[in-house]
């Protein structure tokens, strides 16, 4: 009868343990400027801590890039770069381009990241290319940017080496 208790415990346990989110942490601020969560790791960059590059809303493609400002001896996490050439459809925002519907809605959006802690052989792989899935783009003008995105990546040259990412631009210039 005691071995049918502890198996039993152990088995609520083991549920209890595996119904917890492992690599979830409370400190992560969902509203931040740049939310980027990748292989269940999620990192953010506030809106003070954010440095972004002045896009030129008159180019075509607009080209949006953001990272961390680093302090002294401190290592960058990640970058954003984002472009978007779909300036006849601004009027019809929200607008939500499904690029595994439609793989070639690249050229009009393209979403890319830098992982500097990805684990892999070559650094040129800790590019990851959004090639998969949907961006929503809310708002995009001269003073503000703001949108969603939720699929897959792949390293730069490793079609193979595809990671689950998620999250969300909201920054204004």
């Amino acid at each position: 009868m005691n071995v049918f208790k502890l198996g039993v415990a152990a088995i609520v346990i083991a549920f209890i343990s595996c119904s917890k989110d492992g690599d979830v942490d409370e400190n992560i601020d969902l509203n931040a400027a740049i939310v980027f969560t990748v292989d269940g790791k999620t990192r953010t960059i506030s809106a003070k801590d954010l440095e972004k590059d002045i896009p030129y809303f008159e180019d075509s493609p607009i080209i949006y890039a953001f990272r961390k400002k680093l302090a002294k001896n401190e290592k960058p996490e990640f970058d954003v770069a984002f472009a978007f050439d779909d300036k006849e459809n601004l009027g019809d925002l929200p607008k939500t381009y499904d690029l595994t519907e439609d793989p070639y809605l690249i050229w009009k959006t393209s979403l890319n990241f830098f992982d500097y802690e990805r684990k892999v052989e070559k650094d040129m792989r800790k590019r990851l290319v959004f090639d998969k899935g949907t961006i929503t783009v809310y708002e995009l003008n001269e003073n503000k940017i703001r949108f969603d995105f939720d699929g897959e990546v792949n390293e730069l040259n490793n079609l193979e080496g595809r990671s689950k990412v998620s999250g969300s631009v909201n920054v204004t210039y």
